[in-house]
């Protein structure tokens, strides 16, 4: 009985030792800040310009840039394939998926992707580290005009 004691605090104190990694970032250390700047109908539209208000991510092969403004509206642009840097990636051939949601709760998500809406990007760097270039798209909603977003650039660094 008396080794008990022991015997926990051992098992604690490995437990300590190999589940501490000071090499281990936490989500937060890979969350990019950059700007993300369009015209949204007619109107100036800017993402917050904090960590966090513009991010890119790639995952199985997928990369994501979503940006989100002072109003909670957010912009997202996937591209489901490697980038190369100067080529054009669009709705029209499947290799551009782009939302423009309202707000945060996405009351309203005006969508090109398939046959709905149209638009491309193209990235004019792009590594592991940074994502930057430009892109347009008419984005398409259930019983709402076309929202048409022109104008837009994307500079986010990891």
């Amino acid at each position: 009985m008396k080794q008990t004691p022991i015997f926990i605090f051992g098992l604690c104190a490995l437990l300590c030792t190999f589940s501490c990694n000071k090499n281990h970032e936490t989500p937060d250390s890979t969350v990019g800040s950059g700007t993300v700047i369009a015209t949204v109908d007619g109107r100036a539209w800017a993402s917050l310009n904090t960590v966090g208000g513009a991010t890119f991510v790639n995952v199985l092969g997928t990369t994501t840039i979503t940006a989100t403004a002072a109003d909670g509206s957010v912009i997202i642009l996937a591209v489901p394939s490697g980038i190369t840097p100067g080529k054009e990636y669009s709705v029209a051939n499947g290799t551009l998926d782009a939302q423009y949601k309202s707000d945060a709760a996405a009351s309203i998500v005006y969508a090109a992707v398939g046959t709905y809406g149209s638009g491309t990007v193209v990235f004019s760097e792009a590594s592991t580290r940074k994502m930057k270039g430009t892109f347009q798209f008419t984005g398409v909603s259930n019983g709402q005009p076309d929202l048409v977003i022109t104008d837009g650039t994307f500079d986010i660094r990891e």
